[in-house]
């Protein structure tokens, strides 16, 4: 058998069709729904861990200030008892910035506080040296 096609030649079709094309959207759209909430939460991570890190300079500074306080006044020891005091050992003169609030502001007390607060930055007791992020007074 001798079959001739004397008509216009067939060619295959250039480019995907409009199946492979939804296949792809589809596979993309199950990748982004798998990945997005993993990135949403990372913000709040990291704001957190710059906290913690001003956190611990504050720690440092409070620190830092009793020995100071002590080699400097024949062994005699106070805690910082104003932010002027705080600040005298901080590098820059001036208090860290809370990350999570924004906030640079210290409140003195004698107490932990008993919640977190969004208008301080910082609480520190002054009759024990210790400092909290007035975020989350855990840390």
């Amino acid at each position: 058998m001798n079959f001739k096609n004397n008509g216009p030649a067939l060619s295959l079709p250039n480019g995907f069709t409009l199946i492979e094309l939804v296949m792809v959207i589809v596979i993309i759209g199950i990748l982004a729904a798998v990945a997005i909430p993993k990135f949403v939460d990372l913000s709040a991570q990291a704001k957190n861990g710059a906290t913690k890190g001003a956190l611990g300079a504050m720690r440092s500074a409070v620190s830092i200030y009793y020995a100071s306080y002590a080699a400097n006044n024949n062994g005699s020891t106070r805690w910082p008892q104003t932010t002027a005091d705080l600040t005298s050992v901080l590098q820059g003169d001036s208090i860290p910035v809370n990350q999570v609030n924004n906030l640079t502001n210290v409140v003195l007390t004698n107490a932990i506080p008993a919640a977190t607060s969004s208008t301080v930055g910082w609480y520190l007791n002054t009759t024990n040296g210790q400092v909290w992020a007035a975020n989350d007074t855990s840390w």
